[in-house]
């Protein structure tokens, strides 16, 4: 926190506003948040920053034949997992194979039993393993053969079905709601084989401290049973009759909340502990690496066990990502500074507001690479891609709120505030317009509301594909000022849009309305000319990128109005986001806001003011 003394503030003194998210029980104690960036410290003599973390591009809709309308179908992606030279997907009650050429093909349609939660997979090289947590049941698809098989205790001994690792040759997989695991049989001399009959001897129990097992998984061949309460680390003895056992001193007095939390990272083991907070493995010691305000923001949600978490690593920065679906909130660690930040993407039910929901991703997997996430609910396929500056084409909501300002409990009067970016990086205009695009020339007539025909190059079937968001021109050859005209179509988020304009005199008249496509153009009469419809130059958002700047008076409680800034448009790399004027005030917290689909770098902020009356 930066305290000035009584008496006049220096000029353009920097502020501590790089700094992560840790807003807790008092936002008067701790309002600072940090949504959508992350926190970049410098080590090599250049600056500090806060970056935008990657924007999500589709790159596929999962399940073949099920699309409709052009829409994904409400269906969430369960799982992702690499093996071989194949990405595999379970998609709802589907499982989609994909190549390094992202080509897919669907191998499964009804094998599995279910068609939401989220699924383990593990494989030997050719054998992949599925497990949904249904009891003493779980599938195989033998890549060699091109065959599924459903596993059950009749036909193959399997007692398992929880959850399912893969070390040392074996298959692993706990039992529903107990403390036991098993582990699969040999077919032949050295091959692991799911399909051949589980052995009922090779049963382990992990019972040093009670409670049902959550979840096994298997890091540097070193076998992790966590428990609801504890944990418990086994290893491969080599006995054939007794193949695992307790390690010495394997025994943590610590258990997991959430079997889908368990995450392998930096050589190491995350997870959402029972008492919620997030640990990480130091040997045999569960560090906490989540402070005091982001536990009691995990200590507030109601259910905490669906939780799904998943890590990656890029340019040498390791991050932890866990999401709370039913609280509908996201949490992202960078391990090499330990600081917290927040994920959130637009809800289903997407509006323009301030009201985001849950990071997308549901899933994770390094393939060919190449960093995929599957979506929560819609079927996609992402690419997590530092160039993407969009999550699915929808606006990324990118939040700093830095430590107060405050000058010894002194009223101070705020003269200016700055905001130093990475500047420059608006978008580059398109000209484009196509100005007969959507309907080339005709002449309603007859009187009544009449529908023009959508016969542009822009159109197939009755339909204008703008490209991207276009707004709409109507020229007409005459006067038409008294005429109305409507379009209907979809906006760049697929949602439909309907526009009115009065009609142009002999001349064009512009839209206000982004348009992907364009369904239907109607006119409310007979018009004077010859009409055409067209698109004008596509609108970019981000061609001029805005910061919108709040600032709060009572510590984050209550904030003011937005005041905007652009922080440069494609080469104005010297431009500084600056606001004058701000008012007086004992204490004064800043939140910055971008939305603009660039690359946001913020590197500092600075303000300038003096002593004010008490």
């Amino acid at each position: 926190m930066l305290t000035a003394v009584a008496g006049e503030i220096p000029a353009m003194k920097q502020i501590p506003f790089l700094v992560g998210h840790s807003a807790g029980v008092s936002l008067n104690a701790n309002a600072q948040q940090l949504v959508n960036l992350y926190f970049e410290p410098d080590r090599i003599g250049g600056r500090s920053a806060h970056i935008g973390y990657p924007g999500l591009k589709s790159v596929l809709s999962l399940p073949d034949g099920i699309e409709l309308s052009g829409k994904s179908p409400t269906m969430e992606v369960r799982g992702l997992h690499v093996m071989g030279d194949y990405l595999y997907a379970v998609c709802g009650n589907y499982v989609v194979r994909v190549d390094s050429s992202l080509n897919k093909s669907l191998i499964s349609t009804t094998i599995l039993s279910t068609s939401s939660g989220p699924v383990v997979m593990a494989d030997n090289g050719y054998q992949l393993f599925i497990a949904e947590n249904l009891d003493k049941l779980a599938y195989v698809y033998d890549s060699v053969a091109g065959t599924w098989t459903q596993i059950n205790e009749d036909d193959y001994s399997f007692l398992g079905g929880h959850d399912v690792a893969h070390q040392d040759g074996y298959f692993i997989s706990s039992a529903v709601d107990s403390d036991t695991f098993y582990i699969s049989s040999f077919n032949g001399a050295n091959e692991s084989d799911a399909l051949a009959p589980w052995d009922p001897l090779q049963m382990y129990v992990a019972n040093a401290k009670p409670g049902n097992i959550v979840r096994i998984i298997s890091d540097h061949r070193e076998l992790w049973v966590f428990k609801q309460y504890s944990t418990e680390v086994f290893y491969n003895s080599g006995d054939l009759d007794l193949t695992f056992r307790r390690m010495p001193r394997g025994n943590l007095e610590v258990g997991c909340a959430s079997r889908n939390s368990v995450v392998a990272l930096d050589n190491t083991l995350y997870w959402l502990a029972d008492d919620r907070t997030i640990r990480r493995a130091n040997g045999f010691t569960p560090e906490i690496i989540s402070p005091p305000q982001i536990a009691s923001q995990i200590n507030r949600y109601s259910v905490v066990d669906d939780a799904v978490a998943f890590a990656w690593t890029e340019a040498g920065k390791k991050f932890y990502q866990i999401t709370f679906p039913s609280a509908d909130e996201t949490w992202c660690y960078e391990v090499s500074t330990g600081i917290w930040s927040k994920r959130a993407s637009y809800r289903d039910n997407f509006t323009m507001d301030t009201d985001d929901g849950r990071h997308r991703a549901n899933c994770y997997a390094f393939f060919n690479g190449k960093h995929y996430v599957g979506d929560y609910s819609n079927g996609r396929l992402y690419e997590m891609d530092r160039e993407t500056y969009t999550d699915n084409r929808h606006r990324i909501r990118r939040v700093a709120v830095g430590m107060p300002l405050l000058n010894d409990r002194q009223n101070f009067i705020l003269d200016s505030f700055e905001v130093e970016f990475e500047a420059g990086v608006g978008l580059t205009p398109v000209s484009d317009a196509d100005p007969d695009g959507v309907c080339l020339s005709q002449k309603p007539g007859s009187g009544g509301v009449q529908n023009l025909t959508i016969n542009g190059p822009l159109a197939s079937g009755g339909v204008a594909d703008m490209g991207t968001a276009r707004h709409v021109t109507i020229t007409s050859t005459a006067d038409d000022s008294g005429r109305s005209f409507t379009i209907s179509g979809t906006d760049a988020y697929g949602e439909a849009v309907t526009e009115t304009l009065a009609g142009p005199d002999a001349g064009m008249v512009e839209g206000a309305i982004p348009f992907a496509t364009v369904t239907q153009v109607s006119i409310d009469d007979n018009s004077a000319g010859n009409i055409t419809v067209g698109s004008a130059s596509s609108v970019m958002p981000g061609e001029d990128p805005q910061a919108m700047l709040q600032f709060s008076k009572d510590g984050g409680h209550t904030w003011s109005y937005e005041l905007w800034k652009s922080i440069g448009k494609i080469g104005e790399y010297t431009r500084r986001a600056r606001w004058n004027r701000l008012g007086v005030s004992r204490s004064r917290t800043f939140r910055l806001v971008i939305t603009d689909p660039v690359k946001v770098v913020i590197l500092a902020a600075y303000f300038n003011g003096r002593a004010g009356v008490s």
